[in-house]
């Protein structure tokens, strides 16, 4: 895959060090940063493993802090 190809979620998850604390992380860059398929991320919340998403008034997208996808990550260690 070349770099103008990429898909924006995946440039996001290998920058992932860079973000600023305030950022919000969704389902396809937490997955990508966790090693797993989204649907895993899924079940995770499903079962209580990781914490519930914050989900926005606007468009309804779940997205997580950094902070938490921090916790999230270090977890699966």
């Amino acid at each position: 895959m070349t770099q103008e190809n990429t898909p924006h979620w995946l440039k996001l998850a290998k920058r992932f060090d860079q973000l600023p604390s305030s950022a919000r992380i969704g389902v396809l860059q937490l997955a990508a940063l966790a090693g797993v398929h989204r649907q895993t991320v899924w079940r995770w919340l499903r079962h209580g493993k990781i914490p519930t998403p914050r989900v926005s008034p606007i468009n309804g997208r779940r997205t997580w802090s950094k902070c938490d996808v921090l916790q999230i990550l270090e977890g699966k260690q």
